[in-house]
């Protein structure tokens, strides 16, 4: 499904692409499951125009659509991908990824360092210069970037092995999808 929020993926890719996001909360080993909306939205017409579908207990099915283990791509795949496109397409600042590490004292301290204290720097800058839009919306940036590592750390750390009742083509490449 569509997952519309500052933690997921898309915002999380942007933030990365801009510069915004410098610590990223991650096992670079750990793998994500990526699967395109569209395939998504097919198994959904799909499941709405043909039979109704129901378990061998007769309850309705949960259909699902995943890229599996075969289609998934690890954090570090996903890291070096997001910086090589940002790199050759400059969006904002383009890439400032400073350190992808899982949770720890150690993150906590990179966090802060390359990401936390200069964002609330110049928030109090624009606050001593009499500039309250712009200070609001550093604040405000700075609990987004937050936002990102705490809510989305859990998928970042962690492979999972979904099973699909819908399964994607076997030909389907996460890494060329990304």
């Amino acid at each position: 499904g569509w997952i519309d929020s500052p933690a997921a993926f898309a915002a999380t890719v942007a933030l990365m692409g801009t510069g915004q996001l410098r610590a990223v909360a991650a096992d670079p080993a750990a793998q994500v499951d990526l699967v395109p909306v569209d395939e998504v939205s097919e198994r959904i017409v799909a499941a709405t125009i043909g039979p109704p579908a129901a378990s061998e207990s007769g309850a309705p099915e949960i259909l699902h659509a995943v890229a599996g283990r075969a289609g998934q791509v690890s954090v570090e795949q996903c890291r070096a991908t997001i910086l090589d496109f940002f790199t050759r397409h400059r969006a904002g600042r383009g890439p400032q990824l400073r350190h992808l590490g899982p949770v720890g004292l150690g993150f906590a301290l990179r966090e802060a360092l390359h990401q936390e204290l200069p964002v609330r720097a110049a928030a109090l800058l624009h606050g001593l210069r009499g500039r309250p839009r712009q200070r609001a919306a550093l604040l405000a940036a700075a609990e987004r970037l937050a936002l990102v590592n705490r809510s989305f750390a859990y998928f970042t750390h962690h492979s999972f092995d979904f099973r699909s009742s819908r399964p994607l083509a076997p030909d389907f490449d996460g890494g060329a999808y990304l």
